[in-house]
């Protein structure tokens, strides 16, 4: 799935199902400009940007039937994306 920036019209992030069960893994694109939100070492929420709000814990995941439960920024040495973990509503 794609969210789509608002202001532009674009590809914002690709959301595909994450490798662990319960998790989905979001891709922002380069072009697009988007805050990662955090309360110490913990995210909180990322914003991309996009006309369905953000990705917020606690809240549904946008175009999802789910709720998210925690979100992690992962970075190897070719990619580099946010884990969502998620729970049925």
């Amino acid at each position: 799935m794609q969210y789509i920036n608002k202001n532009t019209g674009e590809c914002a992030a690709n959301l595909n199902y994450g490798t662990h069960p319960g998790t989905w893994e979001v891709y922002p694109h380069n072009n697009n400009r988007y805050r990662v939100l955090k309360k110490g070492d913990t995210i909180e929420a990322i914003d991309l940007n996009v006309g369905s709000g953000m990705i917020e814990v606690g809240k549904p995941l946008p175009g999802y039937n789910k709720i998210v439960e925690s979100i992690e920024h992962v970075v190897t040495s070719d990619t580099e994306f946010f884990e969502v973990t998620c729970y049925l509503k």
